[in-house]
Order: structure tokens, then C-alpha cells, then sequence
């Protein structure tokens, strides 16, 4: 029997990836040269094709803690198109500030890569089609309908999945805000009341 192709095995089966750790001191040192070099050990067959990039963007970040750099967006996507990328797409739709545009301004992703409407996708409002990971890593929402549509009535699962997906949301935000906590204690050194991040200590009853 032939041996599955890695791309279906589940993540704890797969063989040891790859790996490149780079260091530099500075957003503003060359990323791009840094991030080409980087990627060409790897000889990623990527010429001719059309690359997509997920940055990170979760939602307005003053502080600069939470979204991926734009500088390296910009390095990532020349590097691409240096090794022969036909076209490199950068697409994300932020789940805490749902103003995709206002987030890229935030950001001044323009500054760093040029005219966002030649490359730029945002996955909150753009055409896409629905296709299902090769791993199956992430049914649970699928799974949990489909045993709730062999036990109970289908009218009621669209309340219960309303439910069940803003409890994703606000598990999705409280790991953001414990990231941006730790964020925060690295550089000031201080760290925000736990309340703020939705932790409460409860009053012992006797």
C-alpha cells in the first residue's frame, strides 16, 4: 500500500520540517535581502505561480505589538516575486476591528509596499469559495453541527451556532490581549489589571 503524501497526514504524523532562524536588529535594516537569501536555501517551487501571504492583521495596534510589521510584509512579497512568483497576493480579514482599511492605514502598509489595490485582498468581504483543509485540522464547528443534527431539531442549530461562535470570538480575543499583555511586560515592564483582561478572582464562600 502506497505511503500517504505528507500534505495528508495529520500534523503529529508529518516528517520534521525546515526550519530558518534569522536575526537582525532593526525593522529597518534590509529584510528584503535578508528574507530572499533566507528563502532561496529552501528552493520553494514557487515560480510561475500565484503566491498568498497571511499577515497577521487582528485590529488598530498604536502600540505596534499585535499585527505583523509592514515592513515585513513588503520584504516577504519582494522576495516572492525576486524568486519568480507570477503574482503575490497579501490578504487577511481582522476579527477585532473589522475596518480592514483603517487597520492597513494604521499600519501604513502603503508606505512600505506601494498601491494596496494591486496586491491587497481583504478576506472579510471578498468572493471566496469554500474549500476543505486537506487535514480535516479544523472540523470542529462542522462536527459539532453535524452530531447536534443527529440528536436534535435543525431549526434550532443556527441559535446554538451563533452561541458557539461568539464563544470562539471571545476566546480568540482573550489570547490576542494576554499576547499584547506579554507584549507589554516585555517592554515596560508592567502588565494591566487582570479584569482588563477578562480574568476575576472570586470572593471565597463559606
Amino acid at each position: 500500500m502506497p505511503r500517504p503524501s505528507p500534505s495528508l497526514l495529520p500534523p503529529f504524523s508529518r516528517p520534521e520540517s525546515r526550519v530558518a532562524i534569522r536575526r537582525v536588529s532593526k525593522y529597518e535594516a534590509d529584510l528584503g535581502a535578508v528574507l530572499f537569501e533566507t528563502l532561496s536555501e529552501f528552493d520553494l517551487p514557487v515560480r510561475g505561480k500565484t503566491i498568498l501571504l497571511k499577515p497577521n492583521l487582528v485590529g488598530l495596534d498604536p502600540l505596534g505589538m499585535m499585527n505583523t510589521h509592514p515592513a515585513v510584509i513588503a520584504a516577504v512579497r519582494e522576495s516572492f516575486l525576486r524568486l519568480g512568483a507570477a503574482q503575490v497576493m497579501v490578504g487577511d480579514g481582522p476579527a477585532m476591528d473589522r475596518d480592514t482599511q483603517a487597520v492597513l492605514e494604521s499600519i501604513r502598509l502603503r508606505e512600505f509596499a506601494g498601491k494596496l489595490s494591486n496586491f491587497f485582498v481583504d478576506l472579510n468581504v471578498d468572493d471566496l469559495e469554500r474549500v476543505p483543509l486537506k487535514t480535516q485540522a479544523s472540523r470542529l464547528r462542522e462536527l459539532y453541527s453535524k452530531n447536534w443534527l443527529s440528536e436534535d431539531r435543525p431549526y434550532w442549530l443556527p441559535n446554538v451556532l451563533v452561541r458557539y461562535d461568539t464563544l470562539a470570538r471571545e476566546m480568540q480575543e482573550k489570547i490576542i490581549a494576554v499576547r499584547q499583555a506579554a507584549a507589554q511586560f516585555d517592554t515596560q515592564k508592567t502588565l494591566p489589571p487582570p479584569q482588563q483582561l477578562g480574568f476575576f478572582l472570586f470572593p471565597d464562600v463559606k
